[in-house]
């Protein structure tokens, strides 16, 4: 949690401090491109320099090869 609020904080002062915005819609734009950005493009350090979509994914992957991170349903 605490990563988080420091990378908001970071893209506060890296895209929304130094730039203006005609309109809020503008504003949610930027920051629905930098939430792409951050989950999609942007490999992390914490997750072995993986992207996180990566490691979402392979959560999936490893249940549909047998490796069940969740409980089965009965």
């Amino acid at each position: 949690m605490m990563q988080l609020i420091v990378n908001m904080i970071r893209y506060k002062v890296e895209e929304i401090y130094p730039n203006e915005y005609a309109s809020p819609k503008d504003l949610r734009r930027a920051i629905a491109r930098y939430i792409e950005q951050y989950n999609n493009v942007r490999p992390h350090a914490a997750l072995d320099n993986q992207k996180p979509r990566d490691v979402y994914n392979s959560c999936f992957n490893a249940s549909s090869n047998g490796l069940s991170l969740l409980p089965k349903a009965v």
